[in-house]
């Protein structure tokens, strides 16, 4: 799904799987916008007959999550191609979660991942490695928890914000 294509037709259930550090910085303003750990609370069953975007910054962990609720849920689940980035280099705009003003800034990855659109913000975080690398074994430390679990339950779901919008 490119990012065009959320305009088209009943607006999509968009899924922001990046952390709650990335969310603070801005999300995709919208009433179907919520955090991965909201889209989690609420079951996946909750969104049958919705279509479903996930995004994320550049689109590889937005790109799991959906392929997992395709696989697992049967859900209409895509992918945002690009997410974040491509949504900034589209033009479209961006909130600040805290109170859904509008904002031009954009978290990314690090300099080398700077590819947001013309008029918006780069927000860059100096994460050692380790850190970075825990998260993503935490996550999956947690999804390993949850299939031993049955699928229901288990851990609790990442570090994730608040909705952005009603």
């Amino acid at each position: 799904m490119h990012a065009a294509e959320t305009k088209e037709g009943p607006p999509p259930v968009l899924v922001d799987v990046r952390t709650h550090t990335e969310q603070q910085v801005s999300m995709i303003p919208g009433p179907y916008t919520l955090t991965q750990r909201e889209f989690e609370e609420r079951g996946p069953e909750a969104f049958r007959g919705y279509r479903i975007a996930c995004y994320c910054t550049a689109g590889y962990r937005s790109g799991l999550f959906a392929d997992k609720l395709r696989r697992r849920h049967g859900l209409d689940a895509y992918n945002l191609r690009g997410s974040i980035l491509a949504w900034t280099q589209a033009g479209y705009p961006l909130a600040d979660p805290r109170d859904g003003a509008p904002t031009n800034r954009v978290h990314v990855f690090s300099k080398d991942w700077a590819f947001q659109g013309k008029g918006y913000e780069p927000v860059m975080f100096q994460r050692p490695k380790i850190p970075f690398l825990t998260d993503a074994v935490g996550g999956l430390w947690q999804s390993g928890l949850r299939l031993l679990a049955g699928g229901k339950g288990g851990a609790p779901t990442g570090t994730q914000g608040q909705k952005t919008s009603s």
